[in-house]
């Protein structure tokens, strides 16, 4: 299946570096994981499918260290035509404790003749430490893991200027709770603006009484509604962050 051609429209070909693309599931009732942060599938086959390609068109893709933890994400774009998987962005993950396991099946992938396109994480974490944190940074690397320490806490409100260190471009966030929350409603140091420039969120129509939903606040970000496409049994929603956005031309 190829990608929906709606895709190719998300990012203006004038969109400010770096490109920051926030997206996440959730249920009718605005819940993101299960009781006790359980991971639930909510994403439908066309939904979740769609999601693969918009990771292909993205240069990194970043997770908190919750959703590392809690879901042991691939992070990359097997559920693509194999011909696509070179389009595998770089996994970055928010770690400022270095608690990412060397078992996480991020390490395991690089090993899998399946998967010869994995690409070893790069860690963000704290820029100091004990000597169990040392310990647990040569664990880390023994594994492929590249470590990046940058300040802490405020590694987000910098995260524009990390990415450009980094030769980040462009990037998409997946969740969860916590770092949604921090995305929306961080601004960053250098020049005070959101850091959300494009969001997407899949509604799926199911209900989750007890689950975890994303954390309230008031958002920096004032975004407009681009569009809606209906995927499979799933509603996405597209928003474009004004901001940050402001003067791009769409294609």
């Amino acid at each position: 299946m190829p990608a929906p051609a709606f895709l190719h429209s998300l990012i203006p070909h004038n969109a400010p570096t770096p490109f920051i693309t926030l997206t996440y599931a959730q249920s009718l009732d605005a819940k993101i994981a299960g009781p006790g942060r359980r991971q639930i599938q909510l994403s439908g086959e066309e939904s979740m499918l769609m999601t693969h390609w918009l990771r292909s068109m993205h240069e990194g893709i970043m997770v908190g260290i919750g959703t590392a933890v809690n879901d042991d994400p691939r992070l990359n774009v097997r559920l693509l035509p194999t011909e696509e998987h070179t389009n595998t962005p770089q996994p970055i993950i928010l770690d400022p404790h270095l608690r990412l396991p060397p078992s996480a099946k991020l390490f395991k992938t690089l090993r899998d003749p399946e998967t010869p396109h994995a690409k070893a994480p790069w860690i963000l974490c704290r820029d100091d430490g004990d000597s169990l944190f040392d310990e647990r940074r040569r664990a880390l690397e023994s594994v492929g893991g590249r470590i990046v320490p940058v300040p802490m806490p405020n590694a987000l409100s910098t995260l524009p200027r990390i990415l450009d260190e980094l030769g980040i471009n462009s990037l998409m966030v997946e969740g969860g709770a916590q770092i949604i929350h921090q995305f929306l409603t961080t601004p960053t140091s250098e020049d005070g603006k959101p850091l959300v420039d494009l969001l997407v969120v899949t509604v799926a129509p199911v209900l989750v009484p007890d689950g975890l939903a994303v954390p309230g606040g008031e958002t920096s970000v004032d975004f407009e509604h681009l569009r809606t496409e209906v995927m499979g049994r799933d509603a996405v929603m597209i928003f474009r962050g004004k901001e940050r956005c402001k003067g791009v031309v769409q294609l």
